[in-house]
Parts: structure tokens; C-alpha cells; sequence
């Protein structure tokens, strides 16, 4: 029984991400937002420090007022951004608190997903 108990909190664990996202899209509101400005920004990533990253400041109107913020997305270290001014971008913001939103996309929690599992499967692996 506590084999099978641990056995189903590593799959939650595992499939964190993509259940966070599956509610943000039930319940989060979908609209466009439009890129502002971009960014410019020195890395702070251990991997990576002092390397150049851009990042879009995206505005977008919800709940009958304007907001903007900053959206982090992966990318190569001193890559061109993949966003230009102007670029209108899918977003979901939270009605509960609009001034907080992410982007339309489902590649981070993909790759996060993926990437639990690869290390919960390695470290199971590694002990037994």
C-alpha cells in the first residue's frame, strides 16, 4: 500500500506542470497582448551569467484597465528575441488578479513535465 501511495505522488509530482496548466486554461481568460517594448537584460543563471537575454514587455487590456509586464520565455543565451514590437501575442490572465498572465503557450510546461520525469526516473533508478 505505501509503495503504491509513493508510486502515485511521483506522478503527480511528475505531472505537476501539465495539470497547473490544464487549470490555467480552464479558468484563466484568453486575450491578445501586444509587445510594447523589449528588453534588454544580463543573465543572472549560474550557467550563464553575463549573458544577454531579451525580454518583451507586454501590455494588454483586462477587467476595463490596461496592464503591461515582462514575459520570460526559454531562449538561447544572446539569441535575437523571437518577439518584435508590435507582435500581437496570445495570453491568459488570471480574473481574479489581472495584472498577472502568461504566455499562450504549452512548450514550457511540456519540457518541465518531461524533464521531472527524467530526473524522478533516474534518481528511482540510481537507488534501486
Amino acid at each position: 500500500m505505501a509503495y503504491y501511495l509513493v508510486l502515485c505522488a511521483i506522478v503527480v509530482v511528475i505531472l505537476s506542470p501539465l495539470l497547473r496548466r490544464l487549470y490555467i486554461e480552464r479558468f484563466w481568460v484568453h486575450t491578445r497582448g501586444t509587445v510594447k517594448h523589449l528588453d534588454g537584460l544580463i543573465s543572472t543563471n549560474p550557467g550563464a551569467a553575463g549573458s544577454w537575454v531579451w525580454v518583451p514587455i507586454i501590455e494588454y487590456h483586462a477587467a476595463g484597465q490596461t496592464f503591461s509586464g515582462r514575459v520570460s520565455y526559454w531562449q538561447r543565451f544572446n539569441a535575437k528575441s523571437k518577439y518584435s514590437v508590435g507582435d500581437e501575442i496570445r495570453i491568459l490572465y488570471d480574473p481574479r488578479d489581472p495584472s498577472r498572465f502568461i504566455l499562450g503557450s504549452w512548450i514550457e510546461h511540456i519540457f518541465l513535465t518531461v524533464f521531472l520525469g527524467l530526473v524522478i526516473t533516474s534518481l528511482i533508478h540510481t537507488r534501486g
